[in-house]
């Protein structure tokens, strides 16, 4: 049953992504086109189940009409593209003679890695069946109101709860109960699932992302990158919403870059891109800043790169991604307004307060850089050394996706930043207790715009004088 509970959607998402990806048939887009759908499908499964919850109460009849909208609704979009003009592939990544020579030895690496993150995953699963505080605090309670509330599902915002963020959104908790109402249990299978399908989603997608842009290789060292850090898999494995959270800003990315080597396409995967990034709100509250982050971050890069006049259509086509999940978030507003935890009470003189004192900028920076340290490791070197020794490529056909990515992490990161500043809580325990967990929501993409950017052995291999 719980494989029956995520077929439907997750078949149907791959039928939407197809649609909007079209021409790309070679098995690393596959892979892409797989890792988007399933983001799309759970984000859309949430969204319509929410609906339905909203309308009909935590009942079989929600959950008859959740299956059927995601189905009729995905069928309809899926054919829509699919009759629309599906050009060829324009862009073929090439595997030269290095990558065939190297290609074994980094799969082999990639192999074991991946047979350790695995295992490393299902251990902690098993000894923590409920997932970190986060999970059984947050939303796995939240899934049990859902499914276990009946007519009083909606206990869950109570302001008794406060402790517990009522005013978190729930793409992870509507999938959690939408899987236990077919179960007929609430079952730790479920969340363990749904974590797991975002976790290693997100390296399938960095993975395959990179690998489909650059090379093979490149793919497979981004992808062993993300598993040399133990914290992904650490707080993936812990049903966390921050991994969830990091898969949608790196899905959110990977369409821009798509959409600069199908220009003819580009409204398609900017549509694309807008509705993982309103899925990334709909996951978690930090998800409104890198919103904002990307859209500033769209308008620079067009501005930049194509002038004023070809930004209009792209904003559309961004927006029309974004406001069917902007519009289900703003109706849970409204149902449950329950106040932010770091703007209830507020003042503007507070914050003002709290912004002149230089001694906060200085403990969040001092925070930032050790738990940076303390996250990375030894792996940290690794970064400046690579782009010392092989240095960075900025080819036309990535420029300004490039700098839209670059641009949109650093807002993002300077929103984080701002957060802190003004935060009401005592600032060193808001920065030991969560710093960490923003630092992976931000890794997969920063990892993606460093491997995209960063120049392949194969390319040193074609400039150097003895080829």
């Amino acid at each position: 049953m719980l494989i029956f509970a995520l077929a439907l959607p997750l078949l149907a998402g791959f039928l939407v992504v197809s649609g909007l990806c079209p021409g790309r048939r070679a098995a690393r887009t596959l892979l892409i086109k797989a890792c988007l759908a399933t983001g799309l499908a759970l984000g859309a499964a949430s969204c319509l189940y929410f609906i339905a919850l909203f309308i009909f109460g935590p009942s079989e009849t929600a959950l008859i009409v959740t299956d059927a909208s995601i189905f009729i609704t995905m069928l309809v979009a899926s054919l829509y593209w699919q009759r629309r003009k599906t050009p060829q592939e324009t862009h073929q990544p090439i595997d030269p003679v290095c990558d065939q020579q190297c290609f074994p030895a980094l799969l082999f690496a990639f192999g074991v890695m991946f047979v350790l993150s695995i295992s490393a995953y299902g251990l902690i699963a098993f000894n923590q069946p409920h997932g970190d505080w986060d999970a059984w605090g947050i939303w796995n309670m939240r899934a049990r109101f859902i499914f276990r509330g009946g007519e009083d599902w909606t206990g869950a915002f109570s302001g008794t709860l406060r402790w517990s963020h009522p005013d978190y959104p729930l793409l992870i908790p509507d999938n959690v109960a939408r899987i236990w109402a077919y179960l007929g249990r609430d079952s730790v299978s479920a969340p363990i699932a749904i974590a797991f399908l975002f976790t290693f989603g997100t390296l399938a997608l960095l993975a395959g992302s990179v690998a489909s842009l650059r090379s093979r290789n490149q793919g497979l060292l981004a992808g062993l990158t993300l598993m040399c850090f133990a914290s992904f898999i650490r707080y993936g494995a812990g049903q966390c919403a921050d991994i969830p959270l990091g898969f949608y800003y790196l899905a959110t990315l990977v369409p821009l870059h798509l959409a600069d080597q199908e220009p003819d396409q580009k409204s398609r995967y900017l549509f694309l891109a807008g509705a993982m990034a309103g899925c990334s709100v709909w996951t978690k509250n930090e998800g409104v800043v890198f919103i904002v982050a990307m859209m500033l971050a769209h308008f620079a890069g067009a501005a930049i790169n194509r002038g004023w006049r070809a930004y209009p259509r792209e904003l559309l086509a961004l927006i029309a991604g974004l406001a069917p999940v902007l519009i289900v978030l703003a109706a849970f507003k409204l149902r449950f307004p329950f106040p932010n935890h770091m703007t209830a009470g507020q003042l503007p003189a507070i914050y003002l307060e709290r912004i002149l004192d230089a001694s906060r900028y200085l403990a969040i920076a001092k925070s930032f850089l050790i738990t940076l340290l303390k996250i990375a490791q030894g792996a940290i070197l690794i970064f400046p050394l690579a782009g010392l020794m092989l240095g960075f490529s900025w080819r036309q056909s990535s420029k300004k996706s490039g700098c839209i990515s670059l641009i949109a992490l650093a807002l993002t990161l300077a929103g984080y930043f701002a957060a802190y500043l003004v935060s009401p809580h005592d600032l060193d325990w808001h920065l030991r207790t969560s710093n960490d967990r923003l630092f992976m929501q931000l890794l997969p993409g920063a990892l993606f715009v460093f491997f995209i950017l960063l120049r392949t052995p194969e390319e040193i291999t074609a400039i150097s004088p003895e080829s």
